[in-house]
């Protein structure tokens, strides 16, 4: 990315299109429409029209500029990349791709400036607090089977065993924010682990020494970018998205003396991020041979846990984890799942078989 603007130039034009909001903490993601209206979605307030109209020959700027800073998209109508000089990644369509009276409509969605640890997402109710006994590391650390006192010590035990997670959820649904909390965990439980992320923006966030951050550009994708990271001895590897036949080469590494990765994919629920899973293999030209039952088995043998968060106004949190399935296995073209539920007998969570 070859950046032919000054930072303080850029920065005037952000106030210009976005006011103040891009520097707002609370606002995860700002939009403009069709109609030349900005939105901001707002951790404290939720999705908000602040403007009714942005000038049209600010909206044509902000776009030239960014096309010469991206030049060699795919499209001549379309910019996608990241802001320049701020953290923040953009999607920017141009008409005629759209309905409206503007000239652009764009997504800015910000990094996360926070890195919220499982407790914040306890205590905040995005994972339901389940009253219990307590349960000690040295009790996530022994084997066999164990009830929960709560849905963070699930995650907690699978960091320690090192079980592969995927991560699920809508547009917006908080993935990323809750992969970085993961990842929050894996520093705090295996600070000695090697990690090594890919990812399209970089976005995820990892605070142990040993880490690398992989990112694909126009000419490398997330696939080759796996196959190096195979040299770059990893002990975890992390995907920031899946959508397509990289899925193969995920779970090849995974399953190749590499546990403990987590990886997101979109999704509403868990037996369906399996199946859309099973999809994106099929993308792959090796694996295009393979019949269900194998590719079944091989994503059964390599993801171990499934997280699902969604978002959804009726949420007092906005947000909340609303699924956590172990995966136990592969048969007659069905995946086996174990629900995490709560027993209101004892105020423990369990694994329960999926019906």
């Amino acid at each position: 990315m070859l950046i032919m603007i000054s930072k303080e130039d850029m920065f005037t034009l952000y106030h210009q299109l976005f006011g103040d909001y891009l520097w707002q903490d609370s606002v995860t993601e700002i939009y403009l429409n069709g109609d030349c209206s900005l939105w901001i979605d707002d951790t404290k307030s939720g999705v908000t029209k602040v403007q009714d109209k942005i000038e049209r020959s600010v909206a044509i700027k902000f776009w030239n500029i960014i096309r010469e800073i991206y030049p060699n998209q795919q499209s001549d109508l379309i910019i996608e990349g990241e802001l320049p000089y701020f953290k923040a990644r953009l999607e920017c369509l141009h008409k005629p791709l759209f309905e409206g009276d503007g000239d652009i409509i764009f997504s800015v969605r910000k990094q996360a400036i926070t890195v919220f640890t499982l407790q914040s997402y306890k205590d905040s109710g995005v994972l339901a607090p389940i009253k219990g006994i307590i349960r000690t590391k040295a009790d996530i650390i022994k084997d066999g089977k164990v009830s929960f006192r709560h849905p963070i010590d699930v995650i907690s035990d699978a960091v320690l065993r090192k079980k592969n997670i995927l991560v699920v959820g809508g547009t917006g649904s908080g993935k990323t924010t809750l992969t970085n909390a993961i990842l929050a965990e894996i520093a705090s439980l295996t600070p000695g682990d090697r990690v090594i992320t890919i990812e399209d923006t970089l976005e995820l966030q990892i605070n142990v020494q040993n880490k690398l951050s992989l990112r694909t550009d126009r000419n490398i994708d997330i696939r080759e970018l796996l196959r190096c990271c195979m040299r770059l001895h990893p002990n975890r590897i992390v995907v920031g998205e899946v959508r397509g036949g990289e899925a193969y080469s995920l779970l090849k590494a995974w399953n190749s003396g590499h546990p403990g990765g987590v990886a997101t994919l979109h999704a509403n629920n868990a037996s369906e991020a399996l199946e859309k899973l099973s999809h994106y293999i099929f993308e792959d030209s090796v694996a295009r041979s393979f019949n269900q039952d194998v590719v079944g088995r091989m994503i059964a043998g390599s993801v171990d846990l499934v997280i699902v968060i969604e978002y959804s106004h009726e949420y007092q949190t906005k947000r909340r984890v609303t699924e956590i399935c172990e995966v136990k296995g592969y048969l007659n073209g069905r995946y086996n799942l174990s629900v995490l539920v709560h027993q209101s007998l004892t105020g423990l969570c369990e694994f329960k078989p999926q019906i």
